[in-house]
């Protein structure tokens, strides 16, 4: 398992805010605190560098009264004597590359190119020397945070965020390749927290990870709250700024419960270190978040509940530390988006009810409500296949979602009527991540149908790949919320009194004993 180096200079964290020296942040970036441009950079950094290995160095500066990032980076380049190197690209609609300012090689006999793609240059340097490039990182939002821009580098006076796929200019390596990274904090305000997906509280970094796991990264500092929680011994650190409807403590004791039923759940605790950041963002009860390695980013309106909606979403992301990071895909990735999307959607409700943050009428009220939007939807005869195509309309974008929800609820059921509540889907899940982990293997739709098979039947998984495969209506289980729920066909027109007549199946939970309803879920009737 690739080992990630995490350096701590300060004291354990505890629920008290964060800071070295006990204080609470209050310095700013500005104008008489910044040099205009970087300072040189040591050059003994820069001696016997091996290959895989980058340094970074990072400085903030002020260009015309807006806070910019230099970055100094030096890595030993090709032995053909030419590296491709690669800018941020596009993510989630915005054109991160155009953040990238006076790009420029500095090392001796080294030109930097242009190629057809913007995200792309080329270094020409001598066989196997040490290349030194210069660029500086430009926030290119205008106006305030809100859905649409959040996931874009925020660079403020007091604070930045960024994801590590907007920011890093790096050398064109295989995403698998292990490489080594020392990353210097220069000249940033001594009472600023600095946290990100390899650590917290440390100016010099040393990260020893794949190459894609660098890239798949949180990074912020600033004057954020940092609080820690602890599951089997292991730090969770949540990084929070403005001012909420709920009090710090609540949400800390939120993110931890979560966290730690998944853990629990996949029986895998080999996180030495995590982080949670929620950022204030400008909107009506918007929220926004994704997980990435070792970490998990939120953005939320001011107005923000910690209502289902907040769990789910914390919950649903968490859950890709396993299945779309530890378990990976096979391409194309989207054919089996109803496994990584779908399935995270049935276990992020799921374990929420078991963590007691989801009674068992919030967990039936909530999957009657997709139900609907499934039943209802324009694209629900849609082949996965259509999934390959450039553009997606928004209906078609959840169809995914839907079906690998109800397909894992069918699944679970069938799996336990067939084996008399020896096993369950739950099961097949730890044999999925076993496969991955243990045996380097790779899903795709075809794998996860014969695994399937081997857990619910040939005839059940036939039918699982003509619904999902060819659109063929799914037809739920009658079973597939435990034997205190039943399923009844309820009728409804397009448009009120006209338009097509949906038939959408509900879910009702009958007057039984509470404890012993919500202990099906849990699995309990297996022991």
């Amino acid at each position: 398992m690739t080992r990630i180096f995490l350096l701590l200079s300060c004291a354990v964290l505890t629920l008290e805010q964060f800071a070295c020296k006990g204080e609470k942040p209050e310095a700013n970036i500005n104008s008489s605190s910044l040099h205009l441009a970087a300072q040189p950079v040591d050059s003994s950094l820069y001696q016997n560098l091996s290959d895989g290995e980058l340094v970074y160095v990072l400085e903030p500066i002020l260009i015309e009264g807006a806070l910019r990032f230099s970055v100094d980076l030096t890595f030993k380049g090709d032995s053909t004597g030419s590296t491709t190197l690669m800018l941020p690209n596009q993510y989630s609609g915005h054109q991160d590359f155009d953040g990238i300012k006076d790009l420029q090689a500095i090392s001796p006999a080294t030109v930097l190119s242009n190629t057809d793609e913007p995200h792309r240059k080329k270094l020409a340097h001598a066989p196997r020397q040490v290349v030194h490039v210069k660029y500086q990182v430009a926030q290119l939002r205008e106006g305030k945070i809100g859905l649409g821009n959040h996931y874009q580098v925020i660079l403020r006076e007091n604070y930045f965020h960024f994801l590590g796929g907007t920011f890093w200019v790096a050398p064109d390596w295989d995403d698998e390749k292990t490489i080594r990274v020392k990353l210097i904090w220069k000249k940033f305000p001594n009472d600023w927290t600095l946290v990100n997906s390899f650590g917290a509280g440390e100016k010099s970094q040393f990260i020893q990870a794949a190459f894609w796991k660098f890239r798949h990264s949180i990074w912020a500092g600033g004057d954020f709250r940092i609080y820690e929680r602890r599951v089997m011994e292991h730090p969770v650190y949540i990084a929070l700024r403005g001012e909420w409807n709920f009090s710090d403590e609540v949400f800390t004791e939120t993110v931890a419960k979560i966290i730690k039923s998944e853990r629990d759940f996949w029986k895998d605790y080999a996180f030495p270190y995590y982080l949670v950041t929620a950022i204030p963002m400008a909107g009506d009860d918007d929220q926004g978040g994704t997980g990435r390695i070792n970490a998990f980013a939120m953005f939320l309106s001011d107005d923000r509940e910690l209502d289902y909606r907040f769990k789910r979403l914390l919950a649903h992301e968490a859950f890709h530390t396993w299945n779309g990071a530890k378990i990976r895909r096979r391409e194309p990735e989207v054919l089996v988006y109803w496994f990584s999307e779908g399935f995270s959607d049935y276990y992020a409700r799921l374990l929420l009810l078991r963590a007691g943050l989801l009674t068992l009428e919030e967990y039936i009220q909530e999957y009657n409500k997709m139900l609907k939007r499934y039943f209802t939807s324009s694209a629900r005869f849609a082949k996965n296949s259509r999934l390959l195509e450039a553009s997606w309309s928004n209906e078609l974008r959840q169809m995914p979602y839907y079906r690998g929800d109800i397909v894992a609820h069918n699944l679970n059921a069938q799996i336990r009527l067939a084996t008399a509540n020896s096993i369950s889907l739950d099961d097949a899940m730890h044999k999925i991540l076993d496969a991955a982990v243990q045996r380097g293997e790779v899903i795709s739709d075809s794998s996860l149908y014969a695994l399937f098979k081997s857990f619910a039947g040939e005839n059940n998984v036939t039918k699982l790949r003509q619904s999902i495969d060819d659109g063929a209506p799914l037809r739920l289980a009658p079973n597939a919320l435990g034997p205190c729920a039943t399923l009844k066909m309820t009728t409804r027109r397009k448009y009120f009194l006209f338009g097509e007549k949906f038939a959408i199946p509900q879910y009702e939970l009958k007057q039984s004993d509470g404890s012993s309803c919500v202990a099906w879920f849990h699995d309990q009737d297996k022991m």
